[in-house]
């Protein structure tokens, strides 16, 4: 009888395996390409990763750019020269 699992290689399971081959890259990404990450604490964390295995991070979330105030359009209503009424959504 086969089962979705005939025919694996022996990377596919968890037992018996050595962890070091489970990741095997599809491409090399070269340590001086820009790589940017945005996001909650899971890009930061990511970011943090990169740059301490040596790659070029930039900072796209930089705080200036975060204390900057943030304007809403009513575009639902085409209506673009109005704040919209709720924001809650936003």
């Amino acid at each position: 009888m086969t089962t979705p699992y005939s025919g694996l290689e022996s990377r596919a399971f968890w037992k018996g395996h050595d962890w070091r081959d489970l990741y095997r890259p599809k491409f090399p990404i070269p340590s001086d390409l820009p790589i940017a990450t945005a996001g909650s604490c899971f890009g930061q964390r990511i970011a943090g990763e990169l740059r301490r295995n040596g790659f070029a991070v930039m900072d796209v979330e930089p705080a200036t750019l975060a204390a900057l105030p943030v304007r809403y359009f009513d575009g639902r209503d085409n209506n673009w020269m109005q704040t919209p009424k709720f924001t809650g959504y936003l």
